[in-house]
């Protein structure tokens, strides 16, 4: 048995007075003196790993920070005859006509839809999309995307270079997605807008009263509330636009 030093044996006689004729308070205290304590132990020659070690290793680390979800809750999204629902893990699981496997076993960050089709982006990039494409609305390129937005009969994503790509139709025609670098793509029924890099919100689409009429301020994150699209501007004010009531799209 190792001897304690002599600083030990100094706490014990002080212990011993504070305690006077209470032995079985001495005891405990002397128990948990000389009691054992956990010590992490490292084999010679191995180094602990680093956090970056499980984030390299994690087959599911997201491709980029918009992929980040939050806690999954149970969704549940119907178009037409297609659905899809995500569960506690974000797991996808969709049925309808020509669905005949799992999609993807990642866990998705977005879930869209529009009047009959359904598109999901997992927090690798993929994006996979269900239902009709009568109108091309599902055909968007195989890319690697870190956001994804749908209209009624369009859909629009966002690439891993801040390039927008979309697939589809509006009442007014071709859904054509515009260029420059972005960072956030949000749609309504009829319309979709994009942040830009330099906080400047653009939209296209239908052009009704008020849907392509961005406020001219710097925002920081759009949001829809169809038929409209919200913004919270750099001061923290929140600005709408878009037409109150978006048109009834013909079969």
């Amino acid at each position: 048995m190792k001897i304690p030093p002599p600083s030990t044996w100094r706490t014990i006689l002080r212990m011993q007075q504070w305690a006077g004729p209470r032995p079985l308070l001495i005891l405990a205290l002397l128990a948990l003196l000389f009691s054992p304590r956990a010590v992490a132990l490292v084999p010679e020659g191995v180094t602990p790993p680093a956090a970056e070690d499980f984030t390299r290793q994690n087959p599911y680390t997201p491709l980029s920070p918009h992929l980040l979800f939050p806690a999954p809750t149970p969704t549940l999204v119907v178009a037409a005859d297609w659905s899809c629902r995500l569960d506690e893990s974000a797991a996808l699981s969709c049925q309808g006509p020509g669905v005949d496997r799992d999609l993807t076993r990642a866990p998705i960050a977005r879930l869209v839809s529009g009047l009959r089709h359904i598109c999901a982006l997992d927090i690798l990039g993929q994006l996979l999309c269900i239902g009709d494409n009568t109108h091309a609305q599902t055909a968007l390129p195989t890319e690697t995307y870190i956001d994804l937005a749908a209209g009624d009969r369009f859909t629009c994503a966002l690439t891993s270079r801040g390039q927008l790509r979309c697939a589809g139709t509006h009442v007014q025609g071709p859904m054509r997605a515009p260029e420059g670098t972005f960072s956030q793509v949000v749609a309504t029924p009829q319309f979709a807008c994009a942040l830009s890099t330099a906080g400047k919100p653009l939209c296209w689409g239908a052009n009704l009263p008020g849907n392509l009429d961005a406020p001219a301020e710097r925002f920081v994150l759009l949001q829809t509330r169809p038929p409209q699209v919200c913004g919270v501007t750099s001061r923290g004010h929140t600005q709408c636009w878009g037409a109150q009531h978006a048109p009834a799209p013909t079969p």
